[in-house]
């Protein structure tokens, strides 16, 4: 009976652990499952525009299979590590707009991987292992407009690792490891830039001053000291931005009785706001008044103590009388 038992237990363990690869396909959206083998498991009709490959077994491949009405590509929960030069290439993929390789293992990216799709609007690798970029590596993509490169382990980014993208407007690295930004990171035609939960210490002159149609940038969470935001060339910069600045989560490691720049006329007053110092056991904002920067626990006592002092005198005035 137990030898009964026992065998039928290993059948079903067999059972449950094969996963046989199968597309379930309607109208010109297929969904597959199974599949480890790229492109030998993969069978679609050719007029698949919305392809999803997901929580599968599929490695490294050579190139992506041809298919010329795809405009969706989803490869998220795989066990991809690299990502070959010409995996998807104009003359196979013509129509391709949005692919998703997110939550797999890619360490490196090869320069060219996905070089010169015209269409390609969207591209998001995130949650990975990437730990940088190196040039060229999404060059010659006249559509991109949104890179999602979060959750990685990025420590820096190259002037050159984004370039030749006319029209990209959003670019999210939160969630790396990045510390420094260096002069000409970025496309000058970003929209929006998100670099919170790094461990960014330091922001050199010039970070930004391509980018000239910025309208949120998000420093958040990061390890910004005031002394290394308040150099007048990097609070000036970061001043000339016309959106949104989120300096918010930041260690800053200031007090109010420390000594201040003498002149960041240049800066705003928004930047400088977001900066919190001590002051008594509590955190104030700083301010700006003329060009010089205090602490507003600092500005407001020193407002208020002479008539603080004038209506003491004016109490024992009266008490004596």
């Amino acid at each position: 009976m137990w030898a009964h038992l026992s065998g039928v237990l290993v059948l079903l363990v067999l059972a449950s652990g094969q996963t046989e690869a199968a597309c379930d396909c309607t109208d010109t959206t297929c969904n597959c499952t199974g599949i480890s083998r790229v492109p030998q498991d993969i069978s679609v009709p050719a007029n698949t525009t919305v392809l999803n490959l997901l929580n599968s077994n599929i490695g490294n491949f050579g190139s992506f299979p041809a298919l010329a009405q795809l405009q969706e590509l989803t490869l998220t929960s795989n066990q991809i590590d690299r990502i070959q030069p010409r995996a998807f290439t104009p003359s196979d993929h013509p129509q391709l707009q949005k692919v998703t390789i997110s939550n797999n293992r890619i360490n490196s990216i090869q320069p060219a991987a996905f070089s010169e799709l015209p269409l390609l609007q969207e591209l998001s690798l995130a949650n990975n292992n990437i730990t940088s970029l190196q040039p060229g590596t999404f060059q010659n993509l006249p559509e991109l407009r949104n890179l999602s490169l979060s959750y990685n382990k990025i420590d820096r980014v190259q002037p050159s690792a984004i370039d030749n993208v006319p029209k990209l407007q959003s670019l999210d690295l939160s969630s790396n490891q990045i510390a420094r930004i260096q002069p000409n990171a970025f496309p000058s035609g970003l929209v929006q830039v998100d670099l919170s939960s790094n461990n960014i210490t330091a922001i050199d002159a010039g970070a930004f001053g391509n980018v000239t149609l910025l309208q949120q940038l998000d420093l958040s969470s990061n390890q910004l000291r005031a002394s290394a935001l308040l150099s007048a060339s990097v609070c000036n910069d970061l001043s000339s931005i016309p959106g949104t600045v989120d300096l918010s989560d930041n260690p800053w490691g200031c007090d109010c009785s420390g000594v201040f720049p003498d002149d960041l006329s240049s800066c705003s007053a928004d930047i400088i706001s977001q900066i919190q110092c001590t002051s008594g056991g509590s955190t104030s904002p700083l301010t700006l008044q003329g060009g010089t920067v205090m602490c507003s626990a600092a500005s407001v006592s020193a407002y208020y103590t002479p008539l603080l002092l004038l209506s003491v005198a004016a109490m024992l005035k009266n008490l004596l009388m």
